[in-house]
Parts: C-alpha cells; sequence; structure tokens
C-alpha cells in the first residue's frame, strides 16, 4: 500500500485540494523517508523534471508541496488557534507580526516562544529525515520546500523578540 500523502496527491490534482485534504488529518500521516520518497515519485510522474527544460511554475509546486506537509507535521500538537496561526504565517508572511501578536494576546509570550521551539524541534527533525534521502531530484524538492520554512522561523522569531 501506498504512502497516504502520495495517495492525497494521486486524488486531489490541484494543491489547494491537497493542502485542504493534509490539512484536515492535523498532522496524523507518516511521513517518514519513505513517504517522503513515495510523494516525490507521484510529484514526478505529474511533472515529469528535464535538466534542460525545466518548468519552473512545477519545480515551485513541488516545494510547496513539501512546506504543506511540513508545516503540518511541525505544528501539529500545538493548540488550533495557534496552528491556524502558523498555518497563515508559513504560507503569508506579510501576516506574521498580526498572528504573532494574536498568539501572545492570547497565550502569552513565554506560551508563544515555547510554541515557536516545539515548531523548531519539529522542523529540525523533519529535516533531519530529509538529510537521510538519497541524492537526486526529489531530495531536491524537499530540501528547496524546507529551506522557506527555516526563513520563516527566523521571521517569526524576530516578531516575538519584540514582545520580550
Amino acid at each position: 500500500m501506498g504512502a497516504l500523502i502520495a495517495d492525497l496527491f494521486k486524488e486531489h490534482r490541484g494543491i489547494a485540494e491537497f493542502r485542504e485534504s493534509i490539512v484536515g488529518l492535523g498532522g496524523r500521516f507518516a511521513f517518514e523517508p519513505g513517504d517522503m520518497l513515495e510523494l516525490g515519485a507521484v510529484y514526478f510522474e505529474r511533472y515529469p523534471d528535464c535538466f534542460s527544460n525545466r518548468n519552473c511554475q512545477e519545480v515551485q509546486l513541488g516545494y510547496q508541496m513539501v512546506r504543506i506537509c511540513v508545516v503540518e507535521k511541525a505544528i501539529a500538537d500545538l493548540p488550533e488557534p495557534s496552528r491556524q496561526a502558523y498555518r497563515t504565517m508559513f504560507f503569508s508572511i506579510r501576516d506574521i507580526d498580526a498572528r504573532v501578536d494574536s498568539i501572545v494576546a492570547a497565550r502569552g509570550a513565554d506560551a508563544a516562544l515555547e510554541e515557536l521551539a516545539q515548531v523548531e524541534r519539529g522542523v529540525a527533525s523533519l529535516k533531519d529525515a530529509i538529510d537521510t534521502l538519497p541524492t537526486g531530484m526529489i531530495k531536491e524538492r524537499f530540501v528547496g520546500g524546507i529551506s522557506n520554512i527555516f526563513n520563516v522561523v527566523y521571521l517569526i522569531k524576530t516578531s516575538l523578540a519584540r514582545h520580550r
């Protein structure tokens, strides 16, 4: 049987529908290296890559597919209002300050810092899993997707620093 996330990517032709199905799982899906490889294989079946004629939009879709999965796994254990805030921040950086302010107002600065630390640990663990993937185009999509997440984490951390 294939990986659930790979099956969902096959089932949902649009990235928005795929994201909705992944969000609906609340982070409760397998996302080990084998699952990543299956997801990557399905992605490349749909969007065959060619070194000499790369479609930048399809490459970006691959990165977005990875970010969707990584974000949902990293925020799975946060309370729902915080999960929604993090979803927004990871996909719309212009909303970071407002979402950080709402988390701090609702839960306090210390809790907000602990939530971010929890997200960072989740992302680091997923990066470690991605690092074990064999060198190739699938790994490239996963590395490209997770690199953006580190940038957003930095921006969230900077925004949280205003509340100390």
